[in-house]
C-alpha cells in the first residue's frame, strides 16, 4: 500500500504555503485521494462549480512524477565518476600533496605483472571501465564478454582468444608461486593491477579456473576495482559502525552476496580509519597514528603508510598464498604484531577460520603473551624514587601553573601511593600459595599476572586480578624476579620493591 503524502510534501511540490495553510483539511483529504488514485487508478472527480480549489490533477500528476523519480533512483543509484570522488575528498580534506586519484590505493607500476605482447589486456581492461562494467570474462575459443548491471555484453572488437592466447596470457600475469597454487588447487584468485593505459595502477581481483569442455580449458574473470574509495559516510555506511572503529575491542562484520559492494565498504571502513583513528600519546596526549594489519587473498586496495593525508598510521598488508602459506598462519601473527584494527579478508568456506579466530580471541582475552621472569630464591629490597623532571609547564583547569618546565616533582608530594601491587606468576602453584598467606600494608591490592590464564587464576583467588601488558611495569620498576611487591616505603616518598625467595 502506498504511503500517504505529509502536509509538508503537498506544501513543497505545490509551492503555495499561504493557500495551503488556509485549506488544511482538504488537503488532508487530497493526500488520501491521492493514495486512492494509487491504488484504483480512479481519476479524481472535478472540482464542484465556484470553488477556488488547487488544480489537484496537476498536483498529482507532480506527486506520482516525484515518487516515480524516487523509485528510478533507489533501482539506479548514482554512480560517482573519479572526478567526483577527487572533488568530495578534497572538499573535506583540501588539496593533498599528491594528486587524490588513487590516492593511497596503488601499486608502483614497476612491480606489476605485465601483459603478452600478443594480447592487448589494458585496452580490454579500458574498454570495459569507459563502458561501465564490474567484470570481464576471458575464455578460449568464446567471445569476450562484460558485464554492465546484470547482463552481459560482447566485446566485439577482439577476436576470440585460442588456447594458446589463454596459456600466455596466464603465463604472463600469474606470478611462479601463484602457477603452483593453481596446478595444485586447478583454481586461483590473486590481484592484477593494470600496467598501461589510461587506467594503469588500477587493481582488478582475477579468478582463473578450468572449465569444461575438454582438459586444460581456462577460464579468466577480471573483477574490475573503483580507482579511488570515499568515506564510509558516502556509502551510507551506519554512523554506528564508524563509531566502532574508534573501539579498543570488538568485532565488526562486513556481509553481503556477490556484488553488494563488500570490497568497497571494507576500503572505505580502512580509509577512514587511515584519516581519523588515533591513540593518545601517554605523555603528551598528543594523537598518534595506529597499527592496522590485514590478511587478504588476494589484496584488493593497496594503503600506503605514507598518504599525506593519513595520520601516520602503519599498514601492514599480507595477501595469502604470496605472503603468508594460509589465512591461519597469517592470523597467528597477526596477533603478534599488535595491531589496533585487524582486517581479515573474505571468507566463504573455510569455517576452521572462523573457529581459529575465535580460538585466538579468547585465548589472548583469558591469557595474553606472558612476560617471563624468573622465580625469586632470597629475599630482597630496594627503593624507587617516582621523581620525575617536568618537560613542560602544567597548569590546572584555571589556568595557573603547578610545576614549571625542568621542575623536579615527586607525585608523593601531593598524592601518596595507598596500595599494594604484587607481580606473580599464575601457572605457579607456589606463588599461588604464598600469595594466599601474604599480608599486605594496604586496603587497595592489585594482583598482576606475568602469566597465567585470568579465569582459572581469579577462581583460586577470589579476585579482581590485572596483566602486565608487554612486560610494561616490569620494566619501569626494573623487577628481576617474582613473586615482587610494590608498595610505598614507610615515612619516605619513595616506593619499595621487594622480592620474596620462595624455598
Amino acid at each position: 500500500m502506498p504511503a500517504e503524502f505529509s502536509l509538508a510534501d503537498l506544501e513543497a511540490l505545490n509551492g503555495t504555503s499561504d493557500r495551503v495553510g488556509a485549506e488544511k483539511q482538504r488537503l488532508k483529504d487530497l493526500s488520501k485521494s491521492i493514495t486512492r488514485y494509487a491504488e484504483t487508478g480512479t481519476p479524481e472527480p472535478e472540482p464542484e462549480p465556484g470553488q477556488d480549489a488547487f488544480d489537484e490533477n496537476e498536483l498529482l500528476e507532480r506527486v506520482l512524477k516525484r515518487a516515480q523519480e524516487k523509485m528510478r533512483e533507489a533501482q539506479n543509484p548514482t554512480v560517482l565518476s573519479t572526478a567526483d570522488i577527487a572533488a568530495a575528498n578534497e572538499a573535506k580534506y583540501g588539496k593533498p600533496d599528491q594528486p587524490i586519484k588513487e590516492q593511497a590505493l596503488r601499486k608502483s607500476i614497476a612491480n606489476v605483472k605485465d601483459e603478452p605482447d600478443n594480447f592487448p589486456l589494458s585496452s580490454i581492461i579500458s574498454d570495459a571501465y569507459d563502458l561501465g562494467a564490474s567484470d570481464v570474462y576471458i575464455q578460449s575459443d568464446t567471445p569476450i564478454r562484460f558485464k554492465i548491471g546484470s547482463g552481459v555484453s560482447t566485446y566485439r572488437v577482439q577476436p576470440n582468444p585460442t588456447r594458446t592466447d589463454i596459456a600466455r596470457l596466464l603465463e604472463a600475469v600469474v606470478l611462479d608461486g601463484d602457477t603452483t597454487v593453481f596446478n595444485a588447487n586447478q583454481e586461483l584468485d590473486i590481484s592484477y593491477t593494470v600496467p598501461r593505459g589510461k587506467y594503469a595502477g588500477r587493481r582488478c581481483r582475477l579468478n582463473v579456473t578450468y572449465v569444461s569442455p575438454g582438459l586444460g580449458n581456462i577460464n579468466m574473470v577480471f573483477r574490475l576495482l573503483a580507482g579511488d574509495i570515499l568515506l564510509p559516510e558516502n556509502y551510507n555506511v551506519p554512523e554506528t559502525f564508524i563509531k566502532s572503529m574508534h573501539s579498543k575491542g570488538g568485532l565488526n562484520v562486513i556481509a553481503g552476496v556477490t556484488g553488494s559492494g563488500k570490497t568497497t565498504t571494507t576500503a572505505s571502513c580502512l580509509l577512514y580509519a587511515q584519516y581519523n583513528v588515533t591513540t593518545p600519546n601517554p605523555k603528551t596526549g598528543e594523537p598518534m597514528g595506529v597499527v592496522i594489519v590485514t590478511i587478504e587473498q588476494p589484496i584488493e586496495y593497496l594503503f600506503d603508510s605514507n598518504n599525506p593525508n593519513g595520520n601516520g598510521s602503519i599498514f601492514i598488508q599480507r595477501e595469502v598464498n604470496v605472503d603468508t602459506i594460509s589465512y591461519l598462519n597469517g592470523i597467528k601473527s597477526a596477533l603478534r604484531q599488535n595491531p589496533n584494527i585487524m582486517l581479515i579478508g573474505e571468507v566463504r568456506t573455510e569455517e576452521e577460520i572462523q573457529a581459529e579466530v575465535k580460538k585466538r580471541v579468547e585465548e589472548n582475552a583469558l591469557r595474553p603473551p606472558p612476560v617471563y621472569l624468573p622465580v625469586a630464591t632470597v629475599d630482597s629490597e630496594r627503593t624507587f624514587d617516582p621523581s620525575y623532571t617536568v618537560e613542560r609547564d602544567l597548569a590546572d583547569h584555571k589556568g595557573q601553573v603547578f610545576a614549571h618546565k625542568g621542575q623536579v616533582v615527586n607525585p608523593f608530594d601531593t598524592v601518596p601511593f595507598a596500595r599494594t601491587l604484587i607481580f606473580i606468576d599464575g601457572d605457579d602453584e607456589k606463588q599461588i600459595e604464598w600469595l594466599k598467606s601474604f599480608k599486605p600494608q594496604t586496603q587497595i591490592v592489585k594482583i598482576i599476572l606475568l602469566n597465567g590464564d585470568l579465569r582459572e587464576v581469579t577462581e583460586k583467588l577470589d579476585t579482581d586480578l590485572y596483566f602486565d601488558q608487554n612486560g610494561a611495569l616490569v620494566k619501569r620498576f626494573g623487577i628481576k624476579a617474582i613473586p615482587s611487591v610494590i608498595d610505598e616505603m614507610p615515612n619516605q616518598k619513595l616506593l619499595r620493591i621487594r622480592e620474596f625467595g620462595l624455598k
